[in-house]
């Protein structure tokens, strides 16, 4: 069981010993060479038996180390406490809250505020030397990094901070466990106690309750008390040999010959530019040992002390990487740092994760940069990281993309199903898959238009409702208020199974069913949509879709339009059926062929028209129009002539309105009917509606409203996209993006949504991510930190200026 209290340490940032990277680092701490193994100059430089990589999965470590020139951490505060800030989550949309910096990276706090990098704000940094804790006189004499790290602990366990950066390079961020759990982050371990002693005096930093021992004693009372089936593994530098000096005392005779002539961070190496030891290298190479769940090869070595008695025999040499068994136990290590008669004590207590859930069969990785060259660069690492990494969960290094990091305005996403696939398509040969542009002007403002019945086909959504819990939510509660009015189970009826295709079939060419079944659909998408973050600033509605757009505007509820869309699809079923029949022609121009039995159904565009026909004009229509040479199509189904449906019957419709409580709008909507914004007493008047089920749609005029609300951007919350494509034709500059396949797509419904959420997020939309993963215990992976172009120049500059 993990510890539930203690300090979480979520990031590791910066470079270490020449590394590019921590997690370069640990390869090299194991072994592991990512792409080759080292060049032959490697092995010369430092002494090491050139072991050939197919022969051995294990190439010593040893001897780099003591190159000093290979790492100078040097000037590159600025870039590690830039990485660290993104590594801890904080996007600028998540609060930060305050944030303490300890070290040398404290140098570089000014330099980045004056950037507004985050958009973090002076007030956010807690100085170093704001408070005046109980242990300033016991840290006094010591080194810096591990003043850093003691201080760091202080502020966060004392709640001077809720974030706290200790170290140099590498840099620590640390934060309160249950800080750390409600972010989301990846816990890399826990420390779960840390004590400090200088000569008499000693204090207890921080200490779970799930701590078995007194955190000053602790480490130096691990051979009396280490649980029977557990490793324990003990990082301990030359210089504070507590543990050797604690056995000392249980021995015959004293040794001669060390338990350990050395560990593999060798402690006695100075940092070019800093006269101390890399404390915070050694803690690094611990945590990462249990957080890895493996041990690294103890190299420094050479035989175990003989004259060390059996008890202490859980201590033993390991010349190879091995992986550390649990065996039902926490894996714990442990870390003693000692200066003189200043010693620091830590224990790191392993983390692990909550079971994560299913993730959705895509998974959507986004990317982002101030410029283009950024954005390049992010998808060039991106693409290794994706090849190297291939048993990380694709789900997890969606999330940490979309949570741990801000977004830049040139933005790019692919959709993808494993690791191996999304490394093919950042290669240039599969650049064709990527979705990639600018975020838009206004990018926040979208409209909603809702689709009518000409756009609904059985097994809708299906797929949405098989995956996405929420939907299936809103549609079982849908399906509920219709099942007690029809007595027909919508959800049944659209999603059936193969043997009941036929039956489901029959049912749904039943407008009594099928009308509410379409409304239905589209709230349940409007509500997946708001979830998301995606809100509408103004609503249009095709035909049926108006009565949505009147839900989501606040003028029915769901259950009064769910009502309203049955008793309009029992009149519908009741009327003489005709043929629709769409042609390229204008409003005027349409004049010359209605007659009889021939009437306007819809008004799409400048130069599309819908006529809705009895089947033997619809014939002759066709004849004319092709006489014409005028394009026109004929869609499959049969529709209601409106001309056909009886005074009584709208009576009828009426009359139930007006039992229901109809208000303004809360959101604004575009009729229709008038093409203008539907007003108070429109919108309230039942009368309105009755004339809304069978007038002509003017979508032309409703659409062309759009420009002068400088909306340039719609979503089609319904199946298809028809009125994507009728604005389109309005010769407005205009983005339009879809909710779902049409009928003969059929590419998939969350492959479709996804898509789209893809496409608004790349214009700029505020997709709510933390939403978006409800549900599933996903986790924030350190990715690949890309610096952009404004922090690589300065950078360069404070160097030049010798402000770093």
């Amino acid at each position: 069981m993990a510890a539930r209290e203690g300090l979480a340490i979520v990031a590791i940032a910066g470079k270490i010993f020449g590394n590019t990277s921590i997690e370069a680092y640990w390869n090299r701490l194991i072994g592991r060479f990512a792409h080759s193994e080292p060049n032959k100059s490697y092995f010369w430089h430092t002494n090491t038996p050139h072991i050939p990589s197919q022969q051995s999965t294990s190439v010593p470590f040893r001897n780099l180390l003591n190159q000093q020139d290979i790492f100078a951490p040097g000037n590159g505060d600025l870039k590690t406490l830039w990485e660290a800030l993104e590594r801890a989550g904080y996007t600028g949309k998540r609060p930060a809250g305050r944030i303490a910096v300890f070290g040398k990276l404290e140098t570089a706090v000014q330099p980045l505020l004056q950037e507004k990098l985050f958009a973090i704000r002076p007030a956010q940094f807690v100085p170093s030397t704001a408070q005046t804790p109980q242990i300033s006189e016991l840290l006094e004499s010591f080194p810096a990094e591990l003043r850093s790290i003691a201080l760091a602990s202080w502020y966060l366990e004392n709640n001077f901070c809720d974030i706290a950066i200790a170290g140099d390079a590498p840099a620590l961020v640390l934060k309160k466990y249950d800080v750390a759990k409600a972010n989301d982050d990846t816990i890399l371990a826990v420390i779960s106690a840390l004590g400090i002693r200088t000569g008499e005096s000693a204090i207890t930093i921080s200490e779970s309750q799930n701590a078995t021992h007194s955190s000053e004693k602790r480490l130096a009372e691990f051979s009396h008390n280490l649980p029977e089936q557990s490793l324990v593994y003990v990082e301990m530098p030359k210089s504070g040999d507590l543990l050797h000096r604690s056995w000392q005392n249980r021995r015959a005779n004293s040794a001669e010959l060390p338990l350990w002539e050395d560990l593999p961070v060798h402690t006695q190496i100075k940092n070019k530019d800093a006269e101390s030891t890399n404390y915070v290298a050694q803690l690094t190479k611990l945590v990462l040992t249990v957080h890895q769940r493996m041990v690294p090869p103890g190299i420094w070595i050479r035989e175990m002390n003989p004259l060390i008695n059996s008890d202490i025999e859980k201590f033993r040499d390991n010349p190879e990487p091995r992986a550390w068994l649990g065996l039902g136990c926490e894996r714990r290590g442990g870390a003693v740092f000692a200066v003189g008669d200043c010693t620091l004590q830590l224990e790191i207590t392993e983390h692990s994760p909550e079971p994560a859930g299913t993730p959705r069969p895509w998974q959507l990785m986004t990317f982002s940069g101030e410029t283009p060259a950024d954005l390049q660069r992010q998808m060039i690492a991106f693409q290794a990281f994706f090849r190297d990494h291939q048993h990380l969960e694709l789900a997890d290094i969606a999330f940490s993309l979309q949570t741990g990091r801000p977004f830049s305005r040139y933005r790019a996403a692919i959709l993808a199903q494993d690791t191996g696939e999304c490394a093919g398509i950042l290669s240039e040969k599969q650049s064709g898959k990527r979705m990639s542009g600018a975020v838009a002007k206004n990018a926040t403002e979208t409209a909603f238009l809702f689709p009518g019945h000409g756009s609904a086909y059985l097994a809708m959504a299906q797929e949405l409702y098989e995956s996405e819990p929420f939907f299936a939510e809103r549609m079982d509660e849908y399906a509920k208020i219709i099942a007690d009015q029809t007595g027909t189970d919508i959800c049944d009826m659209l999603f059936p199974n193969p043997a009941d295709f036929e039956n489901a079939f029959a049912k749904f060419n039943n407008f009594e069913n099928s009308q509410p079944a379409l409304l239905a659909i589209e709230l349940a998408l409007t509500e997946l949509w708001r979830c998301w973050g995606v809100k509408p600033k103004v609503l249009i509605g095709h035909d049926l879709g108006e009565l949505s757009a009147a839900v989501v505007g606040g003028v029915f509820s769901a259950k009064n339009a769910l009502t309203l869309a049955i008793i309009r699809g029992k009149i519908f079923d009741r009327a003489k059926k005709g043929v629709i029949i769409s042609a390229g022609i204008s409003e005027s121009a349409a004049a010359d062929f209605l007659e009889k039995g021939c009437e306007i159904a819809a008004i799409h565009s400048d130069r599309l028209i819908s006529f809705i026909c009895t089947k033997t004009v619809g014939k002759q229509l066709c004849r004319k129009l092709k006489h014409a040479n005028i394009w026109h199509k004929q869609l499959p189904g049969e529709y209601p002539v409106v001309g056909s449906i009886s005074p009584k019957q709208l009576q009828q419709l009426q009359a139930v309105l007006e039992k229901m409580q109809l208000r303004a709008p809360k959101i604004p909507i575009i009729s229709a009917v008038s093409g203008n914004e539907l007003s108070h007493a429109e919108a309230t008047n039942p009368a309105y509606w009755v004339t809304q089920t069978v007038a002509v749609v003017q979508f032309s005029r409703a659409i062309k409203q759009l420009a002068d609300r400088q909306i340039y951007s719609t979503l089609e919350v319904g199946p298809g996209h028809t009125l994507g494509a009728f604005a389109k034709q309005s010769d407005l500059d205009i983005a339009t993006f879809s909710s779902l396949e049409s009928l003969l797509e059929r590419c998939g419904d969350t492959l479709c949504v996804l898509r789209t959420l893809a496409k608004l997020w790349i214009n700029g939309a505020a997709i709510d991510w933390d939403i978006f993963y409800e549900g599933e215990s996903r986790r924030r992976l350190h990715l690949p930190v890309v610096q952009p172009d404004w922090l690589n120049a300065l950078s360069q500059h404070l160097r030049d200026s010798s402000i770093l």
